[in-house]
């Protein structure tokens, strides 16, 4: 059975100048909030974010950039979601 995972993930610039790929924050809600994520077990806000979607394409990780925009990177995750439990539905 193929790995079916994808996850969005905002890459930003830390204080030392690294530049991690961090989980994001989410709110109350359960939704992810735009420019916030967990750094140091904490929720921080970084303005200049960029977020990427991160999954396996056969024993490959991917992380593909999808841009800064979170309505966009939502729509893109999943639609790439989609695609991938159809590509292993038809193995």
């Amino acid at each position: 059975m193929a790995n079916r995972k994808v996850a969005l993930l905002p890459r930003v610039k830390t204080l030392h100048q690294q530049r991690p790929y961090l989980k994001p924050a989410l709110a109350a809600n359960g939704k992810i909030r735009p420019h916030w994520a967990v750094y140091n077990n904490q929720p921080t806000h970084f303005p200049n974010d960029v977020c990427y979607l991160r999954y396996e394409q056969g024993k490959r990780l991917v992380l593909e950039q999808v841009g800064a925009d979170l309505a966009v990177a939502q729509v893109e995750l999943l639609r790439r979601t989609i695609s991938k439990g159809r590509r292993s539905e038809m193995l």
